[in-house]
């Protein structure tokens, strides 16, 4: 399962946001979230898609970039990996 955000903190209390990041972190399934509020992506995502000039940067909780190459690598490792169990 997977449930899109689109900038779900708009108009919500403070307390409302803690709520909703708490209820996203124990989703078990996947989230995409579109926001502008760079604290609440931090406390809610394991990586971030930065969408901008027609380009696409990924980085990790800790602001290290990741490139989209070594992510398509690891699926590709992980799938093998998968294949051979």
């Amino acid at each position: 399962h997977v449930i899109a955000f689109d900038e779900p903190t708009n108009y919500l209390d403070f307390q409302t946001v803690n709520s909703l990041a708490k209820a996203i972190k124990l989703f078990k399934g996947g989230t995409i979230v579109v926001t502008h509020n760079q604290d609440f992506l931090k406390e809610t995502c394991d990586e971030i898609w930065n969408v901008e000039d027609g380009r696409v940067s990924i980085e990790g909780k800790d602001g290290a970039l990741k490139s989209l190459a070594a992510k398509n690598a690891a699926a590709k490792a992980e799938k093998a990996k998968q294949k051979m169990e």
